[in-house]
């Protein structure tokens, strides 16, 4: 049950990008268990909101079960489910609209939860309460501030609503937690995230606000995820405490760098003074419970590892030698949970992919091992081969270069590439990728938009580019781009004429290319490109990199120092071992930057190089994704759209004077238009039960999950469906909830 007439920001209730996500997830799933959505999205706030492990946050602490519980700040109702479960009756009071209605939308089945929205300080409730919680105490009931005063009148508030024997538990940061002290090179630094309080002020506020009974936890490794808890009765040890928190400085672990003090700390009972975190528990009697140490995620059998800390025992020279070891021995595990990491709501797809990918990977060095080829690791293949000696986290694509004189050998060697193996180049299909090549699985399929309407193969490729030296005159090198970007446009507009424009070309110019491309047949332009980007004067002092990318206005070609690639070495990518020039370093800073090392974050927003499957060819997918109304519908054919209500709108809009559907089936469970242009929405439920033979249907797909809508459409018959798009590019989303908050 929803309570918002205490709710009084509408106009400041604004809602962030990733509360959109979080929300469109606990609608999507519709039950309270939200993990599916943690196995899909890796980000921190949607496993802190949305995982199941959240609960434990809570679950340890010993509520009597006929408890009234008011809880201050719920989130998206991170820990509703086990209060609940817990306790008679439970009340949220949460300051966001959006945030109380998905904790109302999640809970729903829940016959014990009232949801109050607004600030807690202008609320009345109908009763008093056994315990008051509050997690993260410093945000929910302080924004932050560090002014005692206020504290202690939201304390004294507070305490007026418990009854004589009730509990306030409070969790946060300790001020002088070694998390928060710590600076970049491992020394501490007192002065860091003052806005957060220590053991002695928090139990000082309390006291001055009547709670005169106070009795301090220790969750690690943090409040929000708890695996074990401690208490002034019961510390960690060292190694206990190592193990369960993760601190990092630089790339040393912060923990090892400062063993000495740790074990200090330990042995002289210093731990409460120095804990990362808090949970306290205030009240105006002395009925606290009685806890000495409990356990969350890691009950007594759970063995913790060590790191460093009996490194003297263990005989190594220095701490640094026992850290160095235990990365050694951990390489295998780290790259086992990277293998299974789950960041990308199409990372089941991705894996296969990357299947498809090596295996082409080791038909092309098998030719070039053949035929004595060398093949250098290139772009991200080769910085995945210097940080993790294999595929780059999240990546979906393999480059490989060869030098011009060996590119040419390769081109020769077509033939040897049989059965699903297709190499594809700039003369020989009619797609166009600036005068590199493609090594293709014919059995697969890797959309593009820019192929939409042209017959090329489209299966799942890696890209070969070839190396070319320049000139060492200014004026011949210029001479020599200008030449490569016009052929370039002449094969782009050979083969994508049907765009009015193309990339930075404006529409006369994309014109003209396409009315003088006329005059050659491809294999005359794509032989003259070979020669532009053969062309050079041979001195060692010209430039020399990739120039077969497409060079629009202000792109240079990808030019690497010469001298890199005098010699060549080995480096291990997934299991087998590439050429890569010895002068790797510098490519990857012109081609990454100076931190080319470090991991990128996750980005919603991020693009595969095709629509993927790794079971079926491409011909199988083309005719749906470029055939809207190409055939019309048959006679006696009704036009349904299947998919997400804020897309059959914009059907609408283009389509619906000219092909108005017959019948519109909402795929998803949290719809709320009965009808559009006075055509009922039905669900797919309800759909699926009185659905007309397959073939009366012309079914449209309207849907931002493109994927999981093609599958409810074959696995209901309905193979020959169509798909609209919005925008043909959403094809290549990692993650089509990009898309929707894109389109919303």
């Amino acid at each position: 049950m929803l309570v918002d007439k205490y709710y009084k920001n509408e106009n400041d209730d604004k809602i962030s990008d990733i509360d959109r996500v979080i929300g469109g997830y606990i609608k999507a799933i519709g039950q309270e268990n939200c993990d599916a959505a943690v196995l899909n999205d890796l980000r921190d706030e949607v496993s802190l909101y949305l995982g199941s492990q959240a609960r434990f946050a809570i679950s340890w602490y010993p509520f009597s079960k006929d408890a009234v519980v008011l809880e201050i700040g719920g989130d998206f109702g991170n820990i509703a489910g086990e209060l609940c479960d817990r306790a008679a009756r439970v009340v949220i009071a949460e300051e966001s609209l959006f945030r109380a209605e998905m904790i109302c939308e999640r809970y729903k089945d829940r016959g014990n939860l009232e949801v109050y929205a607004g600030d807690v300080f202008d609320m009345e409730f109908p009763c008093t309460f056994d315990y008051i919680v509050i997690l993260g105490f410093t945000d929910k009931i302080g924004n932050h501030t560090t002014a005692a005063g206020l504290y202690v009148k939201a304390f004294e508030h507070l305490k007026n609503l418990l009854k004589p024997d009730g509990r306030i538990l409070l969790a946060d940061e300790n001020l002088y937690g070694l998390s928060v002290c710590q600076q970049g090179d491992g020394s501490l630094n007192p002065w860091c995230h003052v806005r957060k309080f220590s053991k002695a002020q928090i139990t000082s506020l309390l006291n001055k606000a009547g709670l005169g009974y106070v009795k301090f936890y220790y969750p690690l490794p943090d409040y929000k995820l708890v695996g074990r808890v401690y208490t002034d009765e019961a510390a960690p040890t060292a190694s206990e405490w190592n193990a369960l928190v993760n601190y990092a400085c630089e790339d040393v672990n912060f923990l090892s760098c400062n063993m000495d003090l740790l074990s200090e700390l330990t042995d002289n009972g210093l731990f409460p003074v120095f804990a990362p975190y808090f949970f306290a528990e205030a009240g105006k009697e002395d009925n606290l419970a009685g806890l000495k140490k409990a356990n969350g995620l890691f009950d007594e059998t759970y063995e913790f590892p060590l790191l460093g800390f009996n490194w003297r025992e263990g005989g190594y020279p220095s701490l640094t030698d026992a850290v160095k070891d235990y990365r050694r021995k951990a390489v295998g595990r780290e790259r086992a949970i990277a293998a299974i990491s789950k960041t990308d709501q199409d990372h089941e797809v991705l894996e296969k992919v990357l299947a498809v990918e090596l295996d082409l990977l080791r038909k092309l060095k098998q030719v070039c091992d053949e035929n004595g080829l060398t093949l250098f690791a290139m772009y991200g293949t080769l910085l995945g081969a210097v940080r993790r000696a294999g595929i780059v986290t999240g990546d979906d694509d393999i480059d490989v270069a060869l030098s011009r004189e060996d590119f040419n050998k390769l081109l020769a060697l077509k033939d040897a590439f049989q059965g699903e193996y297709f190499l594809q180049t700039p003369a020989g299909d009619e797609c166009f990728y600036g005068g590199y090549l493609k090594l293709r699985n014919t059995n697969t399929t890797a959309l593009h938009p820019q192929n939409w309407w042209v017959n090329c193969c489209e299966g799942i490729s890696i890209d070969i580019f070839p190396l070319d030296s320049g000139f060492s005159d200014a004026g011949k090198e210029k001479r020599k781009r200008l030449k490569i970007k016009h052929l370039q446009r002449f094969l782009y507009a050979k083969a994508y004429g049907y765009f009015p424009n193309f990339r930075d070309m404006k529409l006369l110019k994309w014109k003209a290319y396409k009315y003088m491309g006329k005059l050659f047949t491809r294999e005359q332009l794509a032989q003259q490109l070979e020669l532009a980007l053969s062309e050079t004067d041979g001195k060692e002092s010209s430039p020399f990199g990739i120039y077969a990318h497409y060079l629009q206005e202000g792109r240079e070609p990808q030019i690497f120092d010469r001298k890199g690639f005098d010699e060549i070495i080995k480096l291990s990518y997934e299991g087998m071992e590439l050429e890569a020039p010895a002068g790797w370093d510098g490519i990857l800073r012109k081609c990454y930057g100076d931190n080319y090392i470090d991991s990128l974050p996750w980005y919603e927003s991020k693009r595969r190089h095709g629509f993927y499957d790794t079971e079926l060819p491409y011909q199988s997918y083309k005719p749906h994704f470029r055939g809207l109304f190409r055939p019309e519908p048959a006679a006696g054919q009704q036009v349904v759209l299947f998919g997400d209500e804020a897309l059959f709108e914009s059907y609408f809009k283009r389509y619906g004077e000219k092909h108005v559907p017959g019948g519109i089936v909402s795929l998803s469970n949290y719809g709320k238009k009965k009808s559009f242009h006075g055509i009922p929405v039905q669900k797919w439920d309800e759909y699926i039960k009185v659905m007309p033979d397959p073939a009366q249907i012309y079914p449209v797909i309207c849907s931002f999950d493109l994927r999981g809508a093609i599958a409810w459409m074959k696995a209901a018959g309905m193979d020959n469906y169509y798909v609209y798009l919005h925008n043909r590019e959403w094809v290549l989303l990692a993650n089509y909830t990009f898309a929707m908050r894109e389109f919303d």
